[in-house]
């Protein structure tokens, strides 16, 4: 988001790419997922004269899923270890002073 404010000098667009990249395109993505899952499920392999068996749509809808779906529970993984690491490990309210500060108020004082 920093740098589309650099970019554009403004961050307006702020909202609406958190809604379209966290809201919106999963959603989509899901129904086009199952859409087509659905869909395909009654449909026949066939190579030339060759009928595969039914089962082997499964298969490739089970790796197919397995792959998919290791994203988001790597995700979920890493934000529960994050969020376990911030609890064990709190800090401050206060935001750190800066160096420049500091010496200020030791040679002003």
């Amino acid at each position: 988001m920093n740098d589309i404010k650099l970019m554009l000098g403004k961050r307006r667009p702020e909202y609406y790419l958190f809604v379209t990249w966290c809201v919106t395109g999963p959603i989509i993505l899901l129904i086009i997922f199952f859409a087509t899952m659905i869909n395909d499920s009654s449909k026949l392999i066939v190579y030339g004269n060759y009928q595969f068996p039914r089962w082997t749509l499964g298969v490739g809808w089970t790796i197919f899923t397995i792959c998919i779906v290791a994203m988001p529970l790597y995700y979920l993984y890493q934000y529960i270890q994050s969020f376990l690491h911030v609890r064990a490990n709190p800090t401050s309210n206060d935001p750190e002073v800066p160096d420049y500060i500091r010496a200020f108020r030791l040679t002003n004082t």
